[in-house]
């Protein structure tokens, strides 16, 4: 598995690649979350492109511990996250990280095949 993230001045992005593992997830939440610590990111905003996974091998411990401890946070602004599918798969995990996520600060979405609407709702 493997994943690029791209920081820019009016959003972070994130791209899947391969096959998505627990171990692999966590790895980027660790580097959101030190991104984070380093100071404000240029906008809180972000895209996680998932649509170029062959595979998702993901427990409910691991999106349930990733929820219930972006929770636990206390942010300054709201938080826009548009996640972009492009199988069943894939948006069914999304849709199951987007109810354990649960947090009034983070609004995210989930768009299947539809970056164009995934970036208009960002961009709002």
């Amino acid at each position: 598995m493997g994943y690029n993230m791209e920081l820019s001045r009016t959003m972070w992005r994130v791209i899947f690649a391969g096959v998505l593992r627990d171990g692999d997830l966590l790895e980027m939440v660790k580097e959101v979350r030190a991104l984070r610590a380093e100071g404000p990111i240029a906008s809180p905003n972000g895209l996680v492109d998932m649509t170029g996974l062959s595979e998702i091998i993901l427990t409910f411990e691991t999106l349930s511990s990733i929820g219930t401890e972006a929770r636990g946070y206390s942010l300054h602004d709201k938080i826009k996250i548009a996640v972009i599918t492009n199988s069943p798969a894939q948006f069914g995990y999304a849709r199951m990280f987007q109810t354990l996520l649960n947090h009034g600060q983070i609004d995210l979405q989930v768009f299947y095949e539809d970056e164009l609407a995934a970036l208009g709702w960002l961009s709002k």
